[in-house]
């Protein structure tokens, strides 16, 4: 800023919740626009003014933004204001917000690319709202460390693998060694996704070639293979990881049925929808990675429906509820990482600084979905309970009947395989 004094920065202040006004009058801001939610204030600001600014008490950060990341941040941030807003007014019930994206190269690391206020605002969202957040880990591999570092404990991240679950994509970065406390990643398929080619466009034969190793024809048909493409990337990673949430949050809210006194038997009944909020700077709508859009045209199916038996109500009773079993089966941001990390297999040959707790796929929840006991729930749900081992003890010296019948984990998995549903927000300033 002191080499070129008069240029216009972007520049984010974050201070005390509450002291946005005063700030302001402190530094003598004139044209702002304040997030009092999250306790941010934008401001467009030449250098010296900045450097001219006094301390104050009430500001915890000031981010002087990169120009072409901007208006990255800011729509994000005001995006993510709606999804708070969305939630807190009940006009939709988020089961995930999947964030494909994240600061570039170059700024990864630096506070230029608004890391300090993308990183409280996650916070706040996980606090607050208890929404389960997945982000792309980042395409900056395999160098380590330059890992998307929007990413705050708590959020679930996606690496990208082959679509077996053996493979790590080459470009899906990767942490130093060791991996920081808190953060939680999965590799899911994100090597060679098939996507719509925009206006059939021609290929290269380099295309061509990766097409024919990956059978697109087969896949896609013959017919069609020249309007189909092949995609590699943690964004499309980051977008099956939030439809693999699903599976949870169907079952979460299955049990939350089960365990009802007021839910009634042998008639169909609701379980809640799963909608993901979908942030990313397009909208591809063809993808199968981000289909089922709230905004489409096309028919959609509403909730799942299931009828329960008196039997399975009082198996979840017995279990639970007469002993006392004191755990939160609320579907939380925590609930889902139990549920994730219980289903996911470790890959051979791969570090847990490059693909996390290990391969997720839905046949992989569903299989753990399917052998779930209620002994095993209170394993994965009580966390940090002392007394988690006793009731788990006590109930296998009971009956321990399976949570989900077969039928059930099968409705869920069609029900996320087809009808969940996205709202996409558009991320405008990035290409």
């Amino acid at each position: 800023m002191s080499d070129d004094p008069d240029h216009v920065f972007v520049v984010i202040v974050g201070v005390k919740q509450g002291q946005e006004a005063s700030v302001i009058k402190s530094l003598g801001i004139r044209r702002s626009e304040t997030v009092p939610e999250f306790g941010l204030i934008f401001v467009k600001v030449t250098g010296s003014d900045v450097l001219a600014w006094r301390d104050d008490d009430d500001v915890e950060f000031v981010d002087v933004l990169d120009d072409r990341e901007a208006q990255v941040v800011y729509h994000l941030i005001a995006q993510l204001h709606r999804i708070g807003f969305y939630d807190n007014i009940q006009v939709f019930q988020f089961g995930v917000l999947n964030l494909s994206i994240g600061p570039p190269h170059s700024l990864i690391g630096k506070d230029a690319s608004g890391e300090r206020a993308v990183q409280r605002v996650l916070r706040l969202i996980l606090d607050r709202h208890n929404i389960p957040i997945v982000l792309a880990v980042g395409n900056s591999g395999p160098e380590p460390g330059l890992t998307n570092r929007w990413a705050v404990p708590g959020v679930l991240l996606a690496a990208a693998t082959n679509y077996a679950g053996t493979e790590l994509w080459a470009r899906s970065s990767r942490f130093l060694s060791p991996m920081p406390p808190g953060m939680t990643m999965f590799g899911t398929p994100g090597i060679d996704t098939i996507g719509p080619r925009a206006g059939c466009a021609p290929k290269t034969k380099e295309e061509l070639e990766a097409e024919e190793r990956a059978n697109l024809a087969s896949q896609v048909g013959q017919e069609n293979a020249a309007c189909y493409e092949l995609a590699s990337g943690t964004s499309f990673a980051a977008g099956i990881l939030s439809r693999d949430v699903c599976l949870v949050h169907q079952a979460m809210n299955l049990l939350t049925l089960k365990l009802s006194s007021l839910t009634d038997v042998d008639v169909n009944i609701s379980v809640p929808p799963f909608i993901r909020a979908y942030i990313d700077s397009t909208f591809d709508r063809g993808h199968p990675a981000f289909a089922n859009r709230l905004a489409d045209t096309r028919r959609h199916f509403g909730a799942l429906q299931v009828r329960l038996s008196a039997a399975e109500k009082q198996d979840a009773w017995d279990m639970l509820v007469a002993p006392a079993v004191n755990i939160s089966v609320r579907y939380s941001a925590k609930a889902v990482r139990a549920f994730l990390v219980r289903a996911s297999a470790p890959v051979s040959g791969l570090s847990r600084e490059q693909i996390g707790e290990g391969f997720l796929s839905p046949a992989g929840i569903k299989a753990m979905l399917l052998k779930l006991r209620y002994a095993d729930l209170v394993d994965v749900l009580g966390e940090g309970v002392p007394q988690k081992r006793v009731w788990a003890d006590r109930i296998r010296q009971t009956r321990n009947p399976l949570v989900f019948s077969e039928q059930q984990v099968d409705n869920i998995a069609e029900y996320c395989a087809n009808y969940d549903l996205i709202l996409g927000l558009p991320l405008y300033g990035r290409s």
